[in-house]
């Protein structure tokens, strides 16, 4: 009996190492793993008003900066103000970029040459400068500012309270978000 285990554990060696050649060098089965193509990202959609030649909506590709959304719209009248938006900045989807005029009429008949009010970072004091935004609607903005952080677009300011469309119509021109 004691040359029959060793006959045996040879014997189990030998089909265990041919099973193993036969399962390493036997043919692949199956077919190779398809990978769909990476989806594409969507363009972007932006409209852009104020001292642009061709104010209105255009699409552009993803990774786009203001510039060519200037660009696109014909570049910008001789009375617009280039320093209302960061021409370097990158587009954003469903992003608003306004140019006033280098002198802008505020509707009440005074006239103003300042530039574009950042609501992202606008003070309560700068708010108010605004027509039709009183001292609670700014600190409105400003509160809901702190609670949710920065406006994406200007027509974000509608989900404050006592921002209606009328209002940011009337503020839109003197706005911006950049």
């Amino acid at each position: 009996m004691s040359k029959v285990i060793p006959f045996l554990l040879g014997l189990f060696t030998g089909l265990l190492a041919a099973g193993l050649i036969l399962l390493v060098s036997g043919q692949p089965r199956g077919s190779a793993i398809q990978l769909p193509p990476r989806p594409s990202p969507a363009p972007l959609v932006i409209y852009i008003s104020g001292e642009v030649a061709n104010p209105g909506t255009y699409t552009l590709p993803p990774g786009s900066r203001v510039s060519e959304a200037v660009e696109a719209a014909g570049g910008l009248t001789a009375s617009a103000d280039p320093a209302a938006a960061n021409l370097a900045a990158f587009l954003k989807d469903g992003q608003q970029i306004h140019f006033p005029g280098l002198e802008q009429t505020i509707p009440g008949g005074s006239r103003s040459t300042a530039l574009a009010i950042n609501i992202n970072t606008a003070t309560a004091n700068q708010l108010v400068s605004l027509p039709g935004i009183g001292e609670v609607n700014a600190a409105a903005i400003v509160d809901y500012r702190s609670k949710f952080g920065a406006f994406e677009v200007v027509e974000d300011l509608l989900f404050v309270d006592g921002i209606g469309p009328a209002t940011l119509e009337e503020i839109r021109p003197f706005i911006t978000v950049q």
